[in-house]
């Protein structure tokens, strides 16, 4: 049975809720813990991923309830703020975040609409997809989770996605949907994110992208999979990690039907874009309309989330705190000798116009590495493929 956790301040709105929440009471079990009882225990529940978070949003508890929603999203649950009042903000403030943090005011009436509603997860095996796991280490644990579609194209080739950092293959959901009108699909979740597991003695995006190598190397396998009739995709990190997979299948005599490659990593990021990084994950964890933010208050008050979540609630989370750790030291630095490969396979690379992550000089420097490669440029964001998939098909090799 699924499980809905309620962080409370208010008896009003718990019991409230729980009256709510009878109606699909057959389809969820409720634990609800009040917020003066918290503990760093209760927050393991993060490791089980995939259950429906429920926190009460007040003036009081404006920031640890802001840090707890950041650490549920990342460790991919599903999670509503639920506020009892909207006064939350001084007049001023609530003018000027609004413009940027999209915390919705639900009521119980419209969280239990939402509750009622299937999860990215569902409405993908919905879509036709299955969820399986392909072990990696001599651990039993060491597990990526992946998503494979159960339509079978035998002459079309196979499609690795890897998605981007702080997202997971679920995030993807209608680029996924799209492509399996025309391939195989095969969406792998990266360590740490979605269903997969957190390794706890990662040091660089090489490790980490070997990780997945191992993972998809047995997948080929498992699926019988010829490299011939497989496509490597990523967007952002996922890109880097598609770039690795290229570089030691070439580099073991494997050459894969196609690389694409949708605004990736893998290159040394600048210095000063490395802030401008940062504030992508939080723009993306937070559902912020914009980034990088701009206003002052805006980022103090988001600043003042990270460092709560990281020195009081997630310092005992091995897993997590590791990843942060991680993805603010070993992404921005890049593939180690990135700048030597040389990738034989056809590639198709595509930036974006307004990517505020990776500029023209660091775009010119990634296409120094192929032997054929075709670009493209997209309209958006660094994050439009989520949104805008259909902007993609045209550049996909037939």
């Amino acid at each position: 049975m699924r499980k809905i956790y309620i962080f409370y301040t208010s008896e009003d709105l718990k019991e409230r809720l729980i009256q709510r929440l009878a109606e699909i009471r057959e389809k969820y079990e409720l634990l609800c813990t009040p917020f003066d009882k918290l503990k760093p225990d209760d927050i393991s529940i993060a490791d089980e991923r995939s259950n429906t978070i429920i926190i009460e949003i007040n003036k009081d508890t404006i920031i640890r309830a802001l840090s707890l929603y950041l650490f549920f999203k990342l460790t991919g649950n599903r999670v509503f703020l639920v506020e009892k009042t909207t006064h939350i903000f001084s007049k001023t403030l609530k003018k000027r975040i609004k413009n940027y943090l999209k915390v919705k005011e639900l009521n119980t009436k419209k969280l239990i609409k939402l509750l009622k509603k299937p999860t990215t997860k569902d409405s993908l095996l919905e879509m036709g997809f299955k969820i399986g796991y392909i072990e990696i280490g001599t651990n039993p644990s060491e597990k990526l989770a992946y998503y494979k579609s159960l339509s079978e194209k035998k002459d079309k080739p196979t499609i690795f996605f890897f998605h981007g950092i702080t997202a997971q293959t679920t995030t993807y959901m209608r680029l996924l949907n799209l492509l399996t009108k025309h391939y195989n699909v095969i969406g792998v979740d990266l360590p740490y994110h979605g269903l997969s597991f957190n390794p706890t003695k990662l040091q660089t995006y090489d490790e980490f992208a070997y990780l997945v190598f191992k993972g998809v190397v047995r997948l080929m396998i498992k699926h019988k999979i010829k490299s011939k009739k497989v496509i490597l995709m990523g967007h952002s990190t996922g890109g880097g990690v598609a770039l690795y997979l290229t570089h030691l299948f070439e580099k073991h005599g494997f050459y894969p039907y196609h690389l694409v490659l949708i605004n990736p990593a893998g290159f040394p990021i600048k210095d000063s874009a490395i802030s401008l990084f940062l504030h992508g994950i939080i723009s993306r964890l937070f559902s912020l309309k914009e980034y990088p933010l701009k206003d002052p208050i805006v980022k103090k008050a988001v600043a003042t989330v990270i460092l709560n979540i990281y020195e009081k609630i997630i310092s005992e989370h091995i897993g997590l705190s590791k990843f942060l750790t991680f993805s603010i030291k070993a992404i921005p630095q890049g593939l180690k000798n990135v700048s030597q490969y040389h990738i034989k396979i056809p590639t198709t690379f595509i930036y974006s116009t307004k990517d505020v992550f990776f500029d023209k000089e660091y775009v010119l420097n990634y296409l120094q590495i192929f032997e054929c490669v075709r670009v493209r440029k997209a309209k958006g964001l660094h994050d439009w493929v989520i949104k805008t998939p259909k902007q993609l098909f045209p550049w996909l090799p037939k």
